[in-house]
């Protein structure tokens, strides 16, 4: 893995723990259903790195050549 799909990695992975903790928090306000907890954390959590990890990954890989 080169360095500029590394750092794509970190920002996506940071960005989803501070997000999907959110989430989480802001549902467990809500209920205590953790099956509900969960999905309402991992759901902005995966759609981050995917984002993150995946377009913008490739496009910041695709301009570094």
């Amino acid at each position: 893995m080169n360095n500029v799909w590394m750092v794509a990695a970190i920002r996506a992975v940071l960005t989803a723990l501070v997000v999907g903790a959110g989430s989480a928090l802001v549902t467990w306000a809500q209920t205590d259903d953790l099956k509900q907890i969960i999905i309402a954390a991992a759901t902005p959590a995966l759609g981050i790195i995917a984002a993150r990890l995946g377009v913008e990954g490739s496009i910041d890989a695709a301009a570094n050549k």
